[in-house]
């Protein structure tokens, strides 16, 4: 069996986008399955199983409504494919977002007479946090219908986003998880938990307020914060040097600070289809895992990921629940767990016993 992914993120971009087609490129040979990657994200070392398109710089009219790199993609895509005769794969899986270039499945199903997966690693056709007005959710939903009717299957990363999608009953759910290449290099490491460090791994977004959090660690000599994955100015200009903002690192470096971190947190705005993946590397390490919410506490795909993990605690946005949950976290004793289930090896299988279905 050949597959060929086609995601207009990839390593070596060094965010999250990238992290879940490259895991399944990288190691499909292990279950038997030769790989190609076509992207749009220029590569920094030759591969002849990677293949690098730049997007075209004209996405056409509707660009002006979807803000979607892969109406740009899509033009160049169509024009590779329209001028290549030797195509000997068995499966097409598109991954996205962005999305827009999924309409291209049509056409090589058509002349190609191949399979086709859509991967959706975020909502499409309706994302609570984009606050699309009438039109724009409407067009996009009517895309993904298209889309999602034309394939021969599609994923997605969790129930709540499965439920909210056109055709949900060709949606096959595959978790992102942690992975678990980099983190077995990683085993041997000996690390010393840093008492009362508590660390985020990821984007903030603008729906999380976060004056409640930094206010707590502010008051309290025993405890620090930090940002990782992306930096934020106004963390660093509070002048606090417990309090800190750092950009993106490499994986294997982020899985230390981590590890010498007593606390990680989740950070969300309540929206139910919110699954950050670095809960993924928390758990993959056992650590205490604070969820501080905007919204309702045990409620959605946070949920679903920490429904059977032992070492989480949620609070409520606001500083007593805070406080609450944070020395409930700091007094208890942690609870290794087998941590398979949460890898991204664990979704490969899936994704491999979902291709010899179509």
């Amino acid at each position: 069996m050949k597959v060929v992914f086609i995601s207009y993120l990839f390593d070596p971009y060094p965010g999250v986008g990238a992290k879940r087609t490259t895991y399944w490129a990288n190691n499909m040979l292990k279950h038997g399955i030769e790989a190609h990657v076509i992207t749009a994200t220029e590569q920094t070392v030759v591969s002849p199983n990677i293949t690098y398109l730049p997007a075209s710089q004209s996405g056409g009219l509707l660009r002006k409504l979807i803000k979607d790199q892969g109406l740009n993609w899509k033009i160049t895509l169509k024009e590779y494919f329209a001028n290549l005769s030797n195509f000997d794969y068995d499966i097409v899986v598109f991954s996205g977002g962005p999305f827009m270039h999924f309409g291209v499945g049509a056409f090589l199903k058509k002349k190609f007479n191949c399979k086709v997966i859509l991967d959706y690693r975020d909502p499409f056709g309706y994302n609570p946090r984009h606050g699309d007005k009438w039109l724009k959710k409407t067009v996009k939903g009517y895309f993904e219908k298209r889309f999602n009717q034309m394939a021969d299957a599609v994923t997605t990363v969790n129930d709540i986003c499965k439920n909210q999608m056109k055709h949900a009953d060709k949606v096959t759910v595959i978790p992102n998880g942690f992975d678990d290449a980099i983190l077995n290099q990683n085993e041997q490491k000996s690390t010393s938990v840093v008492q009362g460090q508590i660390l985020n791994g990821g984007k903030l977004y603008a729906d999380f307020k976060m004056d409640h959090l930094l206010s707590i660690v502010s008051a309290n000599d025993n405890l620090s914060f930090r940002q990782v994955g992306k930096e934020y100015e106004e963390l660093d200009a509070m002048n606090n040097p417990r309090i800190s903002s750092q950009g993106f690192i490499p994986y294997s470096e982020l899985l230390n600070n981590i590890n010498t971190s007593q606390i990680c947190t989740v950070l969300t705005g309540g929206k139910p289809f919110e699954t950050p993946t670095k809960t993924y590397d928390y758990i993959a390490l056992n650590k205490k895992v604070l969820v501080i919410t905007e919204g309702e506490k045990q409620t959605g795909g946070i949920q679903s990921i920490l429904n059977n993990y032992p070492n989480a605690e949620w609070a409520i946005n606001k500083p007593e629940s805070i406080k609450e949950a944070i020395t409930k976290l700091q007094a208890r004793e942690i609870e290794i767990v087998d941590t398979h289930p949460f890898s991204r090896a664990a979704g490969l299988e899936k994704l491999v016993a979902l291709f010899n279905t179509i």
